[in-house]
């Protein structure tokens, strides 16, 4: 009976995991159709301003050959009457005619024979004077009445960088991501804050902060804090905790000390960024004699709890924050008088590295120094700690801030912090 239970239980897993696979299927296909059909729209608004000028242009171009013909009958009387090139129905065949013939003669001599094929080549083609007068006084009328008003040509003018940076785009909007287990428990998407001898969890979904008195925490100021698979690590630190590092285990609230760290030179203000998945980078930092900022960028995997260094940065760097996205680290650093940020990029996997252009600073202010956090209530928001009363949150797509109404008593919420909760891996991005 408890196998049935269980097969039954996994049975109504998969068949819940099969549906929402269809479905988002199926919202991938709309995705595209959608882009699909406002491709084929743009084109057809394009093309029908092109197809009336082909179409004025090929109205024009008959009166002109029917014309000609008219002329010609006069000298040259040919059998039809029609206004078609001899052979040719086609109008980008006539137009390849006319473009081929070097003079009026030689087109009057392809367009129009005198004979056609099956009549007697010894029997001529003879008007009347009527006739004559007819084809005469007909060719001055049209040449008093005929105005043919040339069709302007169309130049194509194509912005090749945009199109394809969009070419670029489309495919970056997409990503598929799995779910992962799920580490967190009741902590999921809560924000930790930590001092030397305390923490506090704020919870983004009830806007509430608990403190937890515990001493011996290290000091945010120092240590770079990162959350992976269930456990808070913190590297590096002052004196005797340089070459050292810490977890905190989310599921028994305890922690694990004075870990070595080992292949790799610790260091004192190292910056973290988890990739999601099995490895965190260690990026920067100060070494024991404090002589200037370390350039080396390592890896620690979160499963053989090994360092490896991963490569050099060209310039010694203490970045203010950094995140990875799609295997390229971003460091953002401020410049020395807080007017400007520019941005070193390294890519893990090529080892290629690219400075990004200078942009405006913070003026002075210490925006990378509070508490930028992701985990919120709601999608698309960030929220920004500062303290009591000066906590708020963002809407990226209103461009809007907001108070939090939140039991807050500190006045300022210090460096360290931590954001709980487990990303789904990556399975697809371009």
């Amino acid at each position: 009976m408890a196998r049935l239970k269980l097969l039954w239980i996994t049975l109504k897993q998969q068949s819940t995991t099969h549906q929402s696979l269809i479905d988002i299927k199926n919202e991938v296909t709309d995705q595209f159709k959608q882009l699909h059909d406002l491709l084929i729209i743009e084109e057809h608004k394009i093309n029908s301003i092109l197809n009336d000028r082909v179409q004025q242009t090929s109205s024009t171009i008959h009166d002109i050959i029917n014309e000609i013909k008219s002329i010609n009958e006069i000298f040259k009387p040919s059998s039809g009457v029609s206004d078609k090139v001899d052979g040719v129905n086609d109008d980008n065949n006539i137009t390849q005619t006319i473009r081929s013939c070097q003079s009026l003669d030689q087109f009057i001599e392809q367009a129009f024979p005198t004979t056609s094929s099956g009549i007697n080549q010894d029997v001529s083609i003879t008007i009347t004077d009527n006739e004559l007068l007819t084809l005469i006084q007909r060719n001055v009328q049209m040449s008093t009445t005929s105005k043919y008003q040339l069709t302007r040509s169309i130049r194509l003018d194509i912005d090749t960088d945009t199109l394809d940076d969009i070419k670029k785009q489309i495919p970056s909007c997409f990503q598929l991501l799995e779910d992962t287990d799920k580490f967190t428990a009741d902590l999921d998407h809560h924000v930790m804050v930590y001092k030397t001898d305390e923490y506090s969890l704020f919870s983004p979904m009830t806007n509430t902060w608990t403190v937890i008195k515990e001493g011996g925490i290290y000091n945010g100021a120092y240590h770079s804090a990162v959350y992976a698979h269930g456990y808070i690590y913190m590297f590096g630190g002052q004196k005797d905790d340089l070459t050292k590092y810490c977890r905190f285990s989310i599921a028994t609230r305890e922690w694990q000390r004075n870990i070595p760290i080992v292949g790799v030179s610790g260091g004192t203000f190292i910056h973290t960024c988890y990739d999601g998945d099995r490895h965190i980078y260690l990026i920067g930092g100060e070494d024991d004699e404090c002589i200037g900022a370390l350039t080396r960028l390592a890896s620690f995997n979160i499963d053989t709890q090994q360092f490896t260094h991963v490569g050099d940065f060209n310039l010694s760097l203490y970045p203010d924050t950094t995140i990875i996205y799609s295997n390229v680290i971003y460091a953002f650093i401020d410049s020395e008088d807080k007017e400007r940020i520019h941005i070193q990029s390294f890519n893990v996997i090529t080892k290629q590295q690219d400075e990004y252009a200078l942009m405006p600073g913070r003026n002075g202010s210490d925006v990378f120094n509070d508490i930028l956090c992701r985990c919120t209530s709601e999608p698309g928001t960030l929220m920004l700690l500062n303290g009591k009363d000066m906590n708020y949150q963002y809407s990226i797509k209103l461009d809007e801030w907001s108070k939090i109404n939140d039991n807050d008593q500190f006045k300022h919420r210090g460096t360290g912090t931590c954001e709980l909760f487990d990303r789904p891996r990556v399975i697809h991005r371009q």
